[in-house]
């Protein structure tokens, strides 16, 4: 399994009932055997936002909305309702949609690591810093299709209160994109480092490849070499080379 990031805001999952070591294409064997995952690395996952049926694979696509703190999911490919559900992330509600000030979440790039869906949130705590939410799949089980996941169901007080969800701040302004890596399973997260609501000339700050493997409390960090970074690809399977496009020199850095 395997998240493809389009603008920061688009991601899409194939799953065959939460593989370990998923590809695009994962397919179960002849007698239907696949490896299962779930909150304790055992546990079959099959209904739910983001379960598939035992034996079957599934594709969903989870697309940021960035105006309305939400992350919806649809069933592409598999059995299932074409709309899955959607996850709130509304960690600083803003009563009529007033995004002015500190009242900006904005999620952002997605990343699927073949247990959890990993959102970059782009302004929380604060405006210039951004944070890391992890949705497991297996807690989002009890979820019938269709269902819409509040942000109350999970977070309270500054804090995430229930169904597993991670919150990890990054200390980094606009984290906006990311992706799982094949081999090691950590994720690698573009660090914008730029203010995005000012002119274009003024994003001058060099831009971050945060590393962060699981279970970490924080991530390491290497320089890229260009300003602004936007979006992340890997050029290979095994992700030896990643590219990443930054808007504030307009160049491409190739990282190994």
């Amino acid at each position: 399994m395997r998240s493809i990031a389009a603008a920061s805001l688009l991601s899409l999952l194939t799953t065959a009932c939460l593989p370990d070591n998923p590809s695009l294409d994962d397919e179960t064997d002849e007698t239907g055997d696949t490896s299962e995952t779930g909150e304790d690395g055992g546990e079959r996952v099959e209904d739910g936002l983001l379960g598939c049926p035992s034996g079957e694979s599934c594709t969903i696509v989870a697309v940021s909305q960035t105006i309305d703190d939400r992350v919806d999911l649809f069933t592409a490919a598999g059995s299932g309702a074409s709309y899955r559900g959607s996850l709130e992330v509304d960690l600083k509600p803003n009563p009529s949609g007033d995004i002015s000030g500190e009242n900006l979440d904005e999620p952002y790039g997605l990343a699927w690591d073949g247990q959890a869906l990993h959102v970059l949130v782009g302004h929380y705590p604060t405006r210039e810093l951004g944070s890391l939410l992890s949705f497991p799949a297996a807690s989002l089980a009890a979820y019938a299709p269709g269902s819409t996941v509040a942000s109350s169901d999970w977070f309270a007080g500054g804090t995430t209160t229930e169904l597993g969800v991670g919150l990890l701040p990054l200390e980094r302004e606009e984290p906006l994109s990311m992706l799982a890596h094949p081999i090691t399973g950590e994720l690698l997260i573009a660090s914008f480092a730029n203010d995005l609501t000012v002119p274009e000339v003024a994003w001058t700050v060099a831009s971050e490849l945060l590393l962060l493997a699981s279970g970490s409390a924080s991530p390491s960090a290497v320089e890229v070499g260009c300003a602004g970074a936007w979006s992340i690809i890997a050029l290979d399977d095994d992700a030896d080379a990643l590219a990443l496009a930054c808007d504030g020199d307009e160049a491409v850095a190739i990282v190994e």
